[in-house]
Order: structure tokens, then sequence, then C-alpha cells
């Protein structure tokens, strides 16, 4: 799941902490057990990365309560990583079972400082950078029809262990009637079987109706466009509806 933002652009040759604060994912009993971290790079060239893929690994990946890090260590004198850019994706395993997986990119520029070489420890002048990873809910307002705007394009993750997992909702709001409210909920897919893709029944907040759809990362489905349906009754005998599309794009 991307982390809906990136880290700071870094500079080669420097030290840093690097991770995800995980605690809009977890459950009121949940914990994680382990963790490790994954460096991709997905434009430019890096040699080094593609002899070892912990080369700017310095120790192992470390959990405190909700928050999973890795220290990075781009130790390149010469600036050849300068322009790179790379994906850092967390995959950490939960007591419930559950491998929450986010990553989010990192933009390599040109150091403007001497560069100095870990040793044992994260070293005191690692800068730490922690992106809080929300909770992936989109929920999109509509009288009824095409809800005028599209939800946001879904990624398949990084490899076979990551799947894209998102709640898409509708807020019905502007359909009901004053005392109105929803008692029944359905939501239907464009494509494939329903069972494939959708977590348990629609949930009805209020006005809103919200699917948990996980997008498996195999088989490719990088390009196609899905539109969930949605169909609500009330206690006044009502039925509003409303869609919206999903676009299925990689990492970029």
């Amino acid at each position: 799941m991307y982390a809906a933002r990136d880290f700071p652009t870094l500079e080669h040759g420097a030290a840093y902490v690097l991770g995800f604060d995980l605690a809009a994912l977890l459950g009121a009993d949940e914990a994680i057990n382990s963790a490790a971290a994954s460096l991709v790079c997905v434009t430019g060239v890096d040699q080094a990365l593609a002899a070892d893929h912990r080369a700017w690994f310095v120790g192992s990946t470390e959990t405190v309560g909700s928050i999973v890090s890795q220290l990075c260590f781009f130790n390149d004198p010469i600036g050849v990583l300068a322009g790179n850019t790379y994906t850092l994706q967390i995959s950490a395993s939960t007591n419930t079972g559950r491998v929450l997986s986010p990553w989010a990119r990192i933009n390599i520029e040109e150091a403007h400082s001497a560069v100095i070489a870990p040793t044992g420890d994260a070293p005191l002048a690692a800068m730490s950078i922690i992106l809080p990873i929300q909770e992936l809910k989109f929920v999109l307002p509509i009288a009824s029809g095409y809800a005028i705007q599209d939800f946001p394009t879904a990624n398949q993750g990084l490899n076979e262990a990551a799947s894209e997992a998102l709640f898409y909702g509708i807020d019905f709001s502007a359909a009901l009637s004053p005392g109105d409210r929803i008692v029944r909920a359905q939501v239907a897919i464009s494509m494939g079987d329903p069972h494939t893709y959708f977590r348990g029944a629609p949930v009805i907040n209020g006005p809103i109706v919200t699917q948990l759809v996980v997008w498996p990362s195999s088989p490719s489905l990088i390009g196609n466009v899905y539109v969930l349906g949605y169909s609500a009754l009330t206690i006044f005998n009502e039925a509003p509806s409303g869609w919206s599309r999903v676009n299925i794009g990689a990492v970029a």
C-alpha cells in the first residue's frame, strides 16, 4: 500500500532512519510481531543494490510500538546515486496474521556536506523521518448516478506478498430526506467475481456505505478500470444508488 506521501529528498552520503508509523492501521489489540525492509531502485542505476539488496541498510529493521524503521546509509562519496529514485517498503506481520506493507519513494540529490560512514548503532547524526500511515479510506459524496469524481488510483504492491487493501465508500447524505436513514446496502464490481476482491459485507455508517476491497498482487490488473456500484435501501423505502471508477496502476 502506498503511504500517500513520499520521503523528503535525501542527500547521498548521509545516514537516515526511515520508517512508517502504522498506528492508524492496527486494531485495538493488534501488535507487530516482526518486520523487514526492502529497497528497490525504480529510476536510475544502482549496481551496488543490484548486487546486494541490503547494500544501503545498516543493521536490522527495528520495531518500537507501531513504528517500523530502518537505518539507511547511501554511502556514495562520488555522487553516482544522485538523481536516482527508490521505493522503501516495510513488511510488518501482526499477531492477527495480517501483513502490512506500506511503501514510499525516496529521491536522492547531490550532497552538500561531508560523507561520514556510520559505525555500530544508528549514529547520532542520522536524521529520523517517520511517515504517518493513515487509514486508507476514500469516501465520495454523491446525490445519484456518477459521483463526478473517481477514486484514487490503486497500486498492486511491490511483490507477491503485497496487496492493496482499501475502503471505498459513497456518502449518500445529499440523496436522503430529513429523518431518512439507510438500513441495507449492496456493492457491485463491474469485472470479475466480487468474492475475489471484496472482504466482508458493506459497512453502513449513517449516510455512508463503505466496502473493503483488496487488489491482489497477482495476476496483473495494471491498466484495468473497475466500476464500483453502490445501492441502498432506506426506512422511507427509497433506493439511492451511485457509482465511481477505480484505475489500477503500478509503482512508479
